[in-house]
């Protein structure tokens, strides 16, 4: 669905959260396409409220998985 990735991205921007790398594989008909972002360093309570407003959004099948990676 075009501007997925798009919305994402604003959601993160409005937090202060800054991307790094995006992978998105190709869409397959009546398929769902995971996203991965990989981003620069963030507060916690600004990706714990990122998180909350991209899984309300209605083009989310599941909910967002976040993998923190230590220095």
């Amino acid at each position: 669905r075009p501007g997925v990735l798009a919305s994402i991205s604003s959601i993160l921007a409005k937090n202060s959260i800054s991307i790094a790398n995006v992978s998105q594989e190709e869409r397959k008909e009546g398929k769902t396409v995971p996203v991965v972002i990989l981003t620069h360093k963030a507060k916690e309570g600004n990706m714990r409220k990122a998180i909350a407003k991209i899984n309300a959004m209605d083009y989310v099948t599941k909910k967002t998985v976040v993998i923190r990676i230590e220095e």
